[in-house]
């Protein structure tokens, strides 16, 4: 292609030619590198979706015709309106090229669907039957719509056979999840991931035992319904609950849950973390993460000190995320004596806690992790990995000398026997240390840092925005 420059001169740009072609096999996988990354929509302009780069020439149309799995994601907003109609043609076309792969399934409505004066009614309950008969291709489900009364009936499944992963949210609009809807995944013996959002969700969800769900995401709920539907799911192994409100209520005893190997809380109400962890016991706990993005009060840390005293887990990771104003480093300590199972500690002060310094971690939790003087009480003797992000309230030799000896815990052995309190102390691997304030750290504590890094461990360690190591 040649233009001419504003010099009078003839330029020749190189353009790729759109007909140049590549191998079929490599432009399969450049097509399916693209799609995967691309949200596209059935009914809706999107110059990404298999059908509109099939409209670029009949040798890329070809290839993407003949290609299956280029149309196994399927994302249906559904519309209450004309366009109904053109989505109801284009979802027939698309479902007939995926030949009977597995399929990822997304529906979302607007709020006029289903409403009973809605002139297309008729055409968005034919949708819903055309996806629902093809249910035994359904890999993942997420459906997000009002369900009225009006489109229930046409939510009849052909079976779940295939079905891995299922997303159920109930609307605030709707008229509520029926229960003959959940009853169908009772036939889903491959599910293993399971999403609740709302509150309807969850209590229709409590007519079935999920026995082969591995993975449960509850959100947008009371935590009084939590136990009452892990009552009846009590094989899962990973637990997530998601913007919970107390209810401040509670049950005779703690629901007793065996098989939970990670226990995920996210919230910004302080007093959840109290309320939800009351009403349980994980037996198998290893994993325990609480990310709390709001100022913590003085009750948080006690009820989880409970939680893992009357549960006897083996804890291998805790991960805490919380504002805090007031001194938690008490009750902190006595948390972590109790886990000397644990291997992993990642502990998250949001920077909105930059001016509140007494609020960081001190010399007592720096020495108390190699416990040279009786004065202190060993913790996490097992410790391999240290994530702190908050401030420090600890000098900089402390700091070195700390992490010099649980680099080294054979050397640091002979230091401690004269500690009754002390124990054997496993080598720390990792430290990764982002302190809003500064320690003044001297440059033969930057030396030793440093040695410690070249020895081997994976150390990398900020001070008020600039790195000392």
């Amino acid at each position: 292609m040649q233009h001419e420059t504003s010099g009078g001169k003839d330029s020749r740009i190189n353009i790729p030619d759109i007909n140049i072609r590549l191998p079929s096999e490599i432009f399969y996988e450049v097509l399916t590198l693209a799609l995967a990354h691309i949200t596209s929509s059935i009914g809706e302009i999107n110059t990404t979706t298999p059908l509109a780069l099939g409209a670029v020439c009949s040798w890329w149309r070809g290839i993407i015709w003949a290609s299956p799995l280029l149309w196994t994601d399927i994302k249906l907003h559904i519309s209450g309106s004309r366009r109904a109609e053109t989505q109801l043609s284009l979802l027939r076309d698309w479902i007939s090229r995926t030949h009977g792969q597995l399929l990822s399934v997304t529906i979302r409505a607007d709020p006029s669907v289903g409403q009973m004066e809605n002139p297309y009614r008729d055409c968005i309950s034919d949708i819903l039957r055309l996806i629902s008969k093809i249910s035994s291709q359904w890999r993942a489900i997420d459906m997000d719509f009002p369900m009225y009364r009006a489109v229930r009936a046409s939510l009849s499944f052909s079976g779940l056979p295939n079905l891995v992963s299922a997303s159920l949210c109930a609307s605030s609009k709707s008229d509520g999840l029926p229960f003959l809807f959940f009853m169908q995944f009772s036939d889903a013996p491959q599910l293993r991931e399971l999403v609740l959002d709302g509150a309807e969700a969850v209590k229709r969800a409590q007519i079935l035992d999920w026995k082969q769900v591995e993975y449960i995401h509850i959100n947008s709920c009371n935590d009084y319904q939590c136990p009452l539907l892990l009552r009846v799911t009590h094989n899962a192994r990973h637990l997530k609950f998601e913007n919970i409100f107390p209810m401040h209520t509670s049950f005779s005893l703690p629901l007793l849950i065996h098989d939970a190997e990670t226990v995920e809380i996210l919230t910004d109400k302080p007093d959840l973390p109290i309320s939800l962890i009351s009403r349980f016991t994980f037996r198998s706990l290893l994993d325990l993460r609480i990310l709390l993005s709001c100022e913590a009060n003085r009750l948080f840390l006690p009820p989880i000190i409970a939680l893992i005293t009357r549960s006897s887990c083996p804890l291998e990771s805790l991960t805490l995320k919380f504002g805090c104003t007031i001194p938690f480093e008490e009750d902190l300590i006595e948390l972590l004596r109790m886990t000397t199972s644990l291997t992993s500690l990642n502990l998250i002060l949001p920077a909105s806690n930059r001016e509140t310094i007494a609020s960081g971690l001190s010399e007592r939790f720096f020495k108390s992790l190699y416990p040279a003087e009786s004065a202190f009480v060993q913790i996490l003797p097992n410790l391999q990995t240290l994530i702190y992000e908050g401030p420090l309230l600890v000098s900089s030799e402390t700091l070195q000398e700390t992490l010099k000896n649980r680099w080294s815990p054979s050397d640091a052995s002979s230091r401690i026997k004269t500690n009754p309190n002390a124990n054997y102390i496993s080598r720390l691997n990792t430290v990764s240390i982002k302190s809003y304030n500064s320690l003044g750290v001297q440059d033969d504590c930057v030396l030793a840092l440093k040695a410690l890094r070249d020895e081997g461990m994976q150390i990398s360690i900020t001070m008020n925005g600039e790195t000392c190591c």
